[in-house]
């Protein structure tokens, strides 16, 4: 009988001492386990501040001016470029959501190493903001993306457009500029060949070897310098010069989409978009966790 019951007594001290094992064993999973969330979120934090940075650094080369934005020189003012920098940028909001998520990742670290309830909560209400500073800041990237484009190419043909215009209606025809403006983007006039009638010197009625013409920088071969001779008048004046006017010039929309070059954007609303979710399962995880511990 003695036997029987010591028999007893030590599988039931065994049994205990693998339940003590067994719990020991899942509060080291699950206290290694909460590590791996706030980890995880850090790295996404800092992947969208990364991109935000780059978003930035590529918007300031706009302002600050680069090699790729030699055209844009000549036709954007800087108080124009500061406005297309830093009105409705979301590099902000994802460099702010960034360092913003690895401050609130700390407090992840400490909340499971010291197992304190008030720190977690605050984790997994850090990572609600985080979520939705993510999908803002993939929103406002999408949608500052097209207004950015057409904000830089209306800026660009407005300032061609005054300077057309003004170099039209002077007395004497003479600027550097339009000549460039011209050549570089196979255009005459602001929305027409004909604007340049309009000219003192190129209007047909008036004397001189320049009635009736162009300038020269609306020559299609820039190696005849009789091309523009009397061409405002002719009907196949587009086998001489070049017909469309500068504003409307797909060349010049073309030169502005190269030098605003949005891929930086693009990559920043992909990245907001895709760590929203990302920001979801941390929190699901975390919440879920956060109640085992207590039932520990």
């Amino acid at each position: 009988m003695s036997r029987h019951f010591a028999e007893s007594g030590l599988r039931a001290s065994k049994g205990q001492s693998m339940i003590f094992r067994t719990s020991t064993r899942r509060q080291r999973c699950a206290r290694s386990l909460g590590f791996v969330f706030p980890f995880v979120f850090c790295l996404a934090a800092a992947c969208l501040a990364g991109v935000g940075v780059w978003s930035f650094l590529e918007r300031r080369g706009l302002v600050r001016g680069t090699e790729k934005h030699d055209d844009l020189d000549m036709y954007l003012k800087d108080d124009a470029r500061k406005d297309l920098l830093y009105s409705e940028n979301p590099t902000f909001l994802a460099m702010s959501a960034g360092g913003f998520g690895l401050f609130v990742g700390v407090l992840g670290f400490l909340g499971f190493l010291r197992k304190r309830s008030c720190l977690l909560v605050l984790f997994i209400c850090g990572v609600v903001i985080f979520f939705l500073s993510s999908l803002a800041t993939g929103f406002m990237a999408l949608v500052y993306r097209e207004t950015l484009e057409m904000d830089a190419t209306d800026l660009v043909k407005q300032e061609v457009k005054d300077q057309m215009n003004d170099a039209i209606l002077s007395k004497q025809y003479h600027t550097e500029t339009v000549d460039y403006t011209q050549t570089r983007f196979k255009c005459c006039g602001v929305d027409r060949f004909r604007d340049w009638e309009e000219n003192v010197q190129f209007n047909c009625s008036s004397e001189g070897s320049l009635s009736c013409t162009v300038p020269h920088s609306c020559c299609r071969d820039s190696d005849d310098s009789t091309c523009g001779g009397r061409v405002i008048e002719r009907d196949d004046a587009e086998d001489f010069i070049f017909t469309q006017g500068c504003v409307g010039s797909p060349e010049l929309e073309k030169m502005v989409q190269e030098a605003v070059n949005t891929t930086d954007l693009f990559v920043l609303s992909i990245c907001g978009f895709a760590l929203a979710p990302v920001s979801m399962v941390v929190l699901f995880l975390a919440a879920l966790h956060l109640h085992y511990l207590e039932t520990l």
